[in-house]
Formats: structure tokens, sequence, C-alpha cells
């Protein structure tokens, strides 16, 4: 994962260099979570790298379609002739004649077995959890018609891109994403699917705002999830992307959805996490996988500058020959991320794509998908709060935690629901103490501000109890409450 501070633009997810996470799945036959699809025209030997990238994925359940749009060069079928068969996941669909980016997308949808198609281009790259990630937030936030996250640009041109779905008024002006997104079938057949006329590029602007249309939006996981190969030029394949041709687009765009221009673009509901919220149970899909190493979950408070202890921890554990999954349940400070994803791969801020309610199903999800054999806090009251569910969903599992926990009675259903609700709670209550923070910072009266900022700072470190009446205080005396 690149860093922002300091990016490294040749570390790409095909880089030897990288932790290999060594996954494959331990149900060959289990259906599909997610569909790869990737239009194939000519590509070449840089396919390779993007295979590896799908093959190297976290999630494992998965199946993979490359639609062959009648490519002609025989070096570039003689690359793709060494997918045919390789996996019982992989299909080759073949045009019998070039139809065009949009229609090659089309094709892709309409064969998939899974609810949700992931899009990827054929040069183009993912990280190692990029599909895992997205699939949970769609679980998470059925109101979502798609999801993508921040890019990287390289290759000619190196960049990093934060702009995307959660600024849904800027593609009344450009096309703010690439096609590297995650999207519902559903929403796809809901709009038609791509416009195959547009061969000459921007057919994905137009299937967005085709979107946006009719009342489908979508969201941006504020990491750095897909790799764009940017070339010198891209105008000799795609000429809508010349000079003059995107400005042409969108007042094109403007007469065919006026309504766009007229009312604005869909806002995605978010919802506001509720007090004793309905805590979902099961998970979406299992994910089963298999690997050589015995695997530890650890569980950290954040990947910001406090983490270093639990840094030190991961390093440990890898250098003892453990293979490691980490798991943040904060996920405000993330200046650590890519430096615990030198160590492992399996990486996870928590908050970023997932809602409190939904955090107790997904680290007993991680559990079971990796087989693992032990469950590390370190620093993580949430975490703590969560033992006895997750050793509930994970019978035998080994817990080392650094934190008070609450009494271990797996044979106790009543506990780890109560434990699993106390940890959304207190999940939840962090996320409110987040907005007070930044209100509190913008109050006229410097010194009472101190004082309410360090109450309720030790209100969140006393845990669960001291959270409730410091958030209500903070409340009454801002004159809310």
């Amino acid at each position: 994962m690149i860093d922002p501070l300091a990016p490294n633009y040749d570390s790409t997810p095909a880089d030897s260099n990288r932790p290999v996470l060594g996954y494959c799945p331990a149900d060959t036959a289990a259906p599909p979570v997610v569909t790869f699809v990737t239009p194939y025209y000519n590509t070449g030997s840089v396919f390779h790298e993007t295979a590896q990238a799908v093959f190297g994925q976290s999630l494992q359940q998965w199946e993979w379609l490359i639609i062959d749009d009648g490519s002609t060069d025989p070096a570039a079928l003689e690359v793709l002739d060494a997918y045919r068969g390789c996996d019982l996941r992989v299909r080759v669909i073949a045009h019998s004649r070039n139809c065009g980016l949009p229609a090659s997308r089309n094709t892709g949808f309409a064969h998939a077995r899974a609810p949700y198609v992931l899009q990827l281009d054929s040069d183009d790259l993912i990280e190692p959890t990029t599909a895992e990630l997205w699939a949970w937030y769609l679980e998470a936030r059925p109101e979502a018609a798609f999801v993508t996250g921040y890019t990287v640009g390289f290759g000619a041109q190196r960049y990093l891109w934060r702009d995307g779905f959660h600024n849904p008024d800027t593609f009344l002006r450009a096309n703010a994403v690439d096609a590297t997104c995650m999207v519902r079938v559903s929403a796809h057949q809901a709009v038609g699917g791509y416009d195959e006329l547009r061969r000459g590029g921007l057919e994905d602007w137009d299937f967005w705002l085709r979107c946006a249309n009719a009342g489908l939006w979508g969201d941006t996981v504020p990491l750095y999830l897909d790799w764009y190969r940017r070339r010198d030029s891209h105008t000799d394949r795609w000429e809508a992307l010349g000079a003059g041709r995107q400005r042409a687009f969108a007042e094109e765009a403007r007469a065919r959805y006026p309504r766009l221009w007229r009312e604005g673009m869909p806002q995605l509901a978010q919802r506001v996490p509720q007090p004793f919220e309905p805590i979902p149970e099961s998970a979406p899909f299992d994910n089963l996988l298999r690997g050589e190493r015995p695997r530890v979950l650890l569980l950290i408070h954040s990947f910001g500058p406090s983490a270093g202890a639990a840094l030190d921890t991961a390093r440990a554990l890898a250098a003892s020959g453990y293979a490691l999954t980490i798991a943040a349940t904060s996920g405000g400070d993330t200046s650590l991320l890519p430096v615990f994803a030198r160590v492992t791969s399996d990486v996870f801020a928590l908050p970023l794509f997932l809602r409190p309610v939904d955090q107790p199903r997904f680290l007993g999800y991680l559990l079971r998908s990796r087989s693992a054999h032990a469950l590390v806090i370190a620093g993580s009251v949430p975490g703590a709060l969560l033992i006895p569910a997750l050793r509930a969903a994970q019978p035998g599992l080994v817990v080392i935690s650094d934190t008070s926990e609450l009494p271990a009675d797996p044979e106790n259903p009543e506990l780890a629901t109560h434990s699993a609700r106390a940890a959304v709670e207190c999940a939840r209550l962090e996320l409110e103490a987040d907005v007070l923070r930044g209100e509190l910072s913008a109050s006229p009266e410097p010194s009472a501000v101190r004082a309410l900022r360090g109450a309720y700072y030790w209100a969140l470190g006393s845990g669960l109890c001291g959270l409730r009446p410091a958030r209500d205080l903070v409340a009454r005396l801002l004159g809310r409450g």
C-alpha cells in the first residue's frame, strides 16, 4: 500500500518485494462473491501483472471473466492463452469481432454469477484487500450502488488521486474516477448498462451520470486501493479524451440528463449510528482460505502514530513465523497503515468501510475465513469487549490481551451478545467523540474547551461506562441537551 507522505510509485501490487498473502480457496465449489470483469484487446505481457493482482486477493471467493474483444495480435493472444483453463474460476469469453470497451463490460455483467462486479481493465492493478473491502462495504451499505477508493496513477504519469463518488457534484464537470470500481449487478441492470455506442472513451462517465439520473449513487473508501496505469497519451485509443472533447461531452450530458443540472446530483444517505441498533450476526459470505503458516489476528486501536508498540508486536509475530491479519477498531488516523502493510498485506481499518454494528461480525468472519489460531488484542477497548463474542465465533481460539476483558464463557450466548453490543456502543460513541472534538475545537472559549476536551479524553480512556455521561455532559454544556 502506497505511503501518501512518501510515495514509492515503483512498489506496485505486482512488486516482488511486497509481502505475499499466499491465500488459496479452501472451498473451490463456493459460489462467487465478486465477479472480476476485464476487457482484453491486444494487451500483451503487462496483463500478467493484472492477473497477479487478481490471484493475490484476500477475497478468494471470486470468478474472473476476461472478455477478449476480438484481439488480433499473436503475442497478445499467446498471453491470453496462458489463462484459458488455468483455474476453474477463470473464464475467457471471446467476441467474434471488436465491439468496444462498453460492449465488453456489458458482456461481463451479463455473464456474472456474483451480485457484485469489480471492473478491472487489463493493464491496471488493485491492492490485495480491495475486493474484500469493497464487497463488505456494499454488504454493509445496501443504499450504495457502487464503491471505489483513492487512486494511484503510475507509469508515464505519477500522482495520487483523492477525488471520487464522495464528491458527486464534481461529475457534472469531469469524470472524477477511473473505471476500477465495484458495481452492483442490479444497478447495472437498472440503467441498461453501458452505452455501447461510446467506443471512443468517456463511457464510464456517462454510466455514472446515467446511474445518478436513476437516483443511484456510491461512495469512496478513503484508502489508495487501485493503481491506474498511465501512458504518455491515451488519445491514440480514446479519441473522446482529446482536448475539448471532454467539455463537449459535459454539454451533451447536460442536455441528456437535464435533471441532474437542475436539481443536483443524488447524495448517498449516510446512516447515523443509533443507540442499541440490532447487530447482524451472520457474515454475508465465508471466503474460507487455506494458508501454510499458523495465523494470528492482531486487533489494535488505530494505525495512527500511537500504534508504535502494536507495530513492534506485529513485527515480532511475523519474525516468529506467524502469518498476520491486522485490524484497527478506530479509523481516524491511518498514517502508519502503509508501514503495517510492509509486515502483512492483510490490514483493515474497520471504520473506513464498516458501520459499528457490522464490526463484530466482520471480525468473527476474519477469524473463520483465515482459520486464525490466536487473537492478540493490543490497546483496543472495543476489541477487549468483543472477546466473548469472538471466542463464540471461533471455538478453541487462543486470546492474548493487554486490556481488561470480560469473563470468558463461550457456552453463554447471552454474554457473547452482550459483549458485542457493548463493543458496538463503544465504537459508536468513539465516532461521536470525533465529531464533538471538532466542534469543541471551534468553540470561542479556549479555556472551557481545554477542560472539556481533557474530561472527554479521560472518559474515552475509561471505556464504555465513562463515554455516555461524558457525551451527555459535553452536549449539555454546548447548549444541545
